[in-house]
């Protein structure tokens, strides 16, 4: 049976998603914004207390400290992150980005972009010293709180019934007490949704039906896109 997910995309004339990820960037576009050029390396942008923290996280998930020490510290924090995920069952290749997209190439459907995967990664690489700082020691904190199942099941559990009031309820939990995360979430969640807004509104003036797909983030709580487009005159409907 097509669940209504599967239903609004096979009627919709193309798909659009946050980032293609079908179109990784050439490693010479990569290099510059994930790393530092030898022989500058991550234990030399960040305190000594906390690289020390981060060393016993790698150890837990397996992870030559060697390895990360060419990357810039919001890699670092992304990839602690996702080795965590990864530890929990849960597989990054198995999203549902990876999954819209590849029906909508089936169907020959043409698949936009809201952004862009290098536009993402100069959001991120461009971040302040501090802001990189706290997002990394953000993600050891959650490490080392031991929560970190728990939190992941509680998002897991609010998008899967679509409850966005317990999705935020989760998010504030997760962020009660993080290091300046009202700042990241500043830069790295509604402070891209105006040029995501202006996007969208093109799509909607126009014939064709487009099918947005974001990280639920991007939907939830009263700076969200649902809540903006609202507040623009557009009617919201949950199904």
């Amino acid at each position: 049976m097509i669940s209504p997910v599967e239903a609004a995309l096979d009627s919709a004339a193309k798909l659009v998603v946050e980032a293609d990820i079908d179109k990784p960037l050439a490693p010479a576009q990569m290099a510059p914004l994930i790393g530092y050029p030898p022989p500058d390396s991550l234990d030399k942008h960040i305190p000594k207390a906390l690289f020390e923290r981060l060393q016993a996280q790698l150890t837990r998930l397996k992870i030559p400290v060697e390895a990360v020490k060419p990357m810039k510290p919001f890699v670092v924090g992304g990839l602690l992150s996702l080795s965590e995920f990864s530890r929990l069952g849960y597989d990054m290749n198995l999203g549902v980005d990876a999954y819209l997209i590849t029906r909508a190439r089936d169907a020959s459907k043409p698949v936009l972009e809201l952004e862009s995967t290098e536009a993402q990664m100069k959001l991120m690489s461009g971040m302040s010293a501090d802001l990189q700082e706290a997002f990394l020691e953000n993600a050891i904190v959650t490490l080392e709180s031991g929560n970190t199942a728990d939190q992941v099941t509680g998002m897991v559990n609010a998008w899967q019934v679509g409850d966005t009031a317990l999705m935020q309820e989760v998010v504030q939990s997760v962020n009660k007490g993080m290091r300046l995360s009202s700042a990241l979430d500043d830069v790295l969640l509604h402070g891209r949704h105006e040029a995501m807004l202006k996007k969208i509104e093109g799509y909607l003036a126009g014939k064709e039906i487009h099918f947005v797909a974001v990280g639920s983030l991007h939907l939830v709580g009263p700076r969200g896109l649902l809540q903006s487009l609202k507040a623009r005159g557009y009617e919201i409907n949950q199904k």
